[in-house]
C-alpha cells in the first residue's frame, strides 16, 4: 500500500482461508457458520464448493455445512470478499456504480469486518431469538424459532431463564 492511498488501492478480490478438523464423534450434528459482517459479497467455499453466500454486505448471514461435512475429516473453508469500492475518506457523496447496482463508500475497511463463529447443534436446535417490546414498559414478549432437521415432528420441553446482564439475576424461569 501506498503512502498516498487511493480508492483503487482498496478495491478488489480477498480470500480467508482455515482448515477444519471435525472430530469424528460429531457425526449426528449440525454445523452452521455465522458471519456477523462482511464488506461487500461475500461468497463460502467448503472444499471448493459454494455453500453459502451473501451479496448484501455488511449484514449478519450464516452458511449451513452439515451436508457437506464429514465428521472426522478435515476440510478447508475458504471466504472470497468482493469489494468493488474502496474509499480512504469519510465522505459520503462518492456512490460508485458496480454492474446494475450502486454501491456506497467502503471507507477503506473491506473484507471480513465482523466475527465469524462455527455453531455445532442438534438435530432440533434454536435458530433465531427476539425479544420484542410491547407497550407496557415492564413486558417482552419472547419470540423462539426452531429449526428442525429431524424427517418427523418431536417434542421437547424448553426452559427459559431471563437474566439481569450484570448482575446475572434470575428475573424469570419457566418450562414449556
Amino acid at each position: 500500500m501506498s503512502d498516498n492511498p487511493r480508492p483503487e488501492d482498496l478495491r478488489g478480490v480477498s480470500w480467508w482461508f482455515r482448515t477444519l478438523d471435525i472430530p469424528a464423534d460429531l457425526k449426528e450434528r449440525h454445523f452452521i457458520l455465522h458471519f456477523e459482517s462482511v464488506r461487500m459479497r461475500a461468497e463460502v467455499y467448503l472444499d471448493g464448493r459454494l455453500v453459502g453466500y451473501d451479496i448484501v454486505g455488511e449484514s449478519p448471514f450464516h452458511a449451513d455445512l452439515t451436508p457437506f461435512i464429514k465428521p472426522g475429516e478435515k476440510h478447508q473453508l475458504a471466504v472470497r470478499v468482493t469489494n468493488p469500492s474502496g474509499n480512504f475518506h469519510w465522505q459520503d457523496f462518492n456512490i460508485d456504480k458496480w454492474d446494475n447496482y450502486h454501491v456506497p463508500p467502503g471507507r477503506g475497511f473491506g473484507g471480513i469486518i465482523g466475527r465469524v463463529k462455527m455453531k455445532v447443534v442438534n438435530p432440533v436446535y434454536i435458530s433465531d431469538l427476539y425479544m420484542q417490546n410491547t407497550p407496557n414498559l415492564t413486558q417482552v414478549n419472547a419470540i423462539i424459532s426452531f429449526h428442525n432437521n429431524h424427517l418427523k415432528n418431536v417434542t421437547h420441553d424448553i426452559e427459559v431463564i431471563v437474566r439481569k446482564k450484570r448482575t446475572r439475576k434470575k428475573l424469570f424461569s419457566g418450562i414449556r
